[in-house]
């Protein structure tokens, strides 16, 4: 759901170039729409946690890469 509206955002709120992008019929990116309109706040809310998450793993990854370079 989350990865869907961030699509849309991505491609200037087209729900074909989403679609496209994501691989999915276009009704089911209209269906995703409609479903954030009437949950706006959980699914923001969700947006930003998984981001965080994501933002976090990168970084340990990161750490990890530098660790690794340090030892050559």
């Amino acid at each position: 759901m989350w990865q869907v509206m961030e699509t849309l955002r991505q491609s200037d709120n087209s729900v074909e170039e989403a679609a496209r992008y994501l691989d999915l019929p276009e009704h089911l990116v209209r269906a995703c729409v409609a479903y954030y309109a009437e949950f706006k706040s959980e699914i923001d809310k969700w947006t930003r946690e998984e981001q965080s998450f994501a933002e976090r793993a990168e970084a340990a990854w990161q750490r990890e890469q530098e660790a690794l370079d340090a030892r050559g």
